[in-house]
């Protein structure tokens, strides 16, 4: 901000999945031995990917997750929080709101997909003064109560609209973290290992991005 790095005032959190450094067979095999896990904080993830077609994929892993939250304008993360895989993604959502406003951000607008949708959030996020363009899930819009209106007035809204256009921001830096710098699986053992990592991670993608702003230079690396 300093070096005249202008943010946008709409963020994107999300998260991003890293498998173990754990092979399931040889592990499983361990195990029956009565050897410790190989990685005894790695937690089971079930994802649904899609398979190309109609139908989803269900994939189990040992893994972690990064929880970050984005500038859309600038593409930089400006909040992270690495965590086991089996957290969910809702409750991290306070600390990365309380690091983005610590810095100072021109934050107006927290956008994110429909695994923070819940109540607590949208209440959080509008007790402290922003818009929410959390994607709802499609039963807020089905209710027959007086609380449906509260959500058509926000999926209506130009903030709720805008925000929802940018929550794509969030995906590219994790397609750059898996492609370029390995973040697809971990490198260590651990989660404070797969911190250090996350971090190391981030900040590279950062670094470019800062550089790519400042001088129009894309970086190759």
């Amino acid at each position: 901000m300093e070096l005249g790095i202008e943010f946008g005032n709409i963020q994107v959190v999300n998260s991003v999945h890293t498998e173990a450094d754990v092979n399931n067979e040889k592990d499983r095999r361990r195990q029956e031995k009565g050897k410790p896990p190989r990685d005894p904080d790695a937690q089971v993830v079930t994802r649904k990917k899609a398979d190309g077609g109609k139908e989803e994929l269900e994939i189990r892993y040992r893994g972690y997750k990064t929880h970050v939250s984005v500038n859309a304008r600038t593409g930089i993360v400006t909040s992270l929080k690495p965590t086991v895989g089996d957290v969910a993604d809702n409750k991290q959502f306070p600390d990365l709101k309380a690091h983005d406003l610590a810095l100072g951000l021109p934050v107006d607008t927290y956008a994110g997909d429909k695994a923070y949708d819940e109540l607590d959030v949208h209440l959080m996020i509008e007790q402290a003064g922003l818009h929410s363009a959390i994607t709802l899930k499609e039963n807020r819009l089905e209710k027959k109560d007086a609380n449906k209106e509260r959500w058509i007035e926000l999926v209506n809204s130009a903030k709720y609209q805008e925000g929802k256009k940018q929550r794509y921001r969030v995906e590219q830096p994790f397609g750059i973290a898996k492609a370029w710098h390995g973040f697809g699986r971990c490198r260590y053992l651990g989660l404070l290992r797969y911190g250090i990592q996350s971090y190391l991670t981030f900040l590279v993608h950062n670094v470019k991005r800062i550089i790519k702003l400042l001088t129009g230079i894309t970086s190759g690396l």
